[in-house]
């Protein structure tokens, strides 16, 4: 990536109006997240580009997650991006602190999107994600994980 095109979505991500990624954080303390589950496949989601994720954020400022066409599913995720028979793609909330893992899990209809971050703790970044499910989660929690 060029470095003016570099500058430009910081510039835009950063300026994105109440975008903080704090705020599409779970309580914890509140939150109770169930336990167990299925695990949705690495090959079911794919993280935005980085040259899109403003336009994600600012599809995700007042919701967890919405319903996407093909069309924009392909635009976000990128040319790698392809739909899987039976399911419908949908743009999520997520996070990420340092270099780590996503992992996505499904129970009873609850979305748990976590990022398993490696390192210190560290102040969380939008990592918005691209998700092929057979139906809409009734609730989507987002959490951050950090090892040290």
């Amino acid at each position: 990536m060029k470095l003016p095109a570099l500058l430009l979505m910081l510039m835009a991500i950063g300026c994105a109006p109440g975008a903080q990624p704090s705020q599409w954080l779970a309580d914890s303390e509140k939150e109770r997240l169930p336990s167990g589950g299925e695990e949705v496949p690495e090959s079911s989601w794919y993280e935005v580009r980085t040259t899109r994720v403003a336009v994600a954020i600012q599809e995700l400022r007042r919701v967890s997650f919405i319903e996407l066409t093909m069309k924009q599913a392909a635009d976000l995720a990128g040319a790698h991006y392809a739909i899987e028979p039976g399911k419908h793609a949908y743009l999520f909330r997520g996070l990420y602190a340092n270099l780590g893992e996503h992992r996505l899990t499904l129970k009873n209809g609850i979305l748990i999107v976590l990022h398993e971050s490696l390192g210190h703790s560290s102040v969380p970044q939008f990592s918005p994600l691209v998700v092929n499910l057979p139906a809409p989660p009734t609730r989507v929690v987002t959490v951050l994980g950090v090892t040290e």
